[in-house]
């Protein structure tokens, strides 16, 4: 009898958390990582706002979390992911 492997194929878990530090994937992979499967998945803005909050662990968590108007609701992907380009390349 064959048997049969299924994979948890939920979308937050096909996103790698990032620590924005030395062993974590580079800024623009991270960011390209949460933009492309959205964009094809037809995910919201909103929601990939969310998915690029949730992988967000270590510096890259407190960076978010001491930016009050990162946390803003109405915030795009793209004023989240400049805040990061232009803290990160200084």
């Amino acid at each position: 009898m064959a048997t049969i492997t299924t994979k948890d194929l939920r979308v937050e878990n096909l996103y790698e958390p990032w620590k924005a530090d030395s062993n974590s994937i580079p800024i623009i992979e991270f960011f390209e990582s949460v933009n492309e499967p959205a964009e094809m998945g037809r995910i919201s803005a909103k929601c990939k706002v969310r998915l690029a909050r949730w992988e967000m662990r270590g510096t890259a968590r407190l960076f978010y979390l001491s930016h009050r108007q990162l946390r803003a609701d109405d915030i795009s992907y793209e004023e989240i992911r400049t805040a990061f380009f232009a803290t990160i390349s200084r």
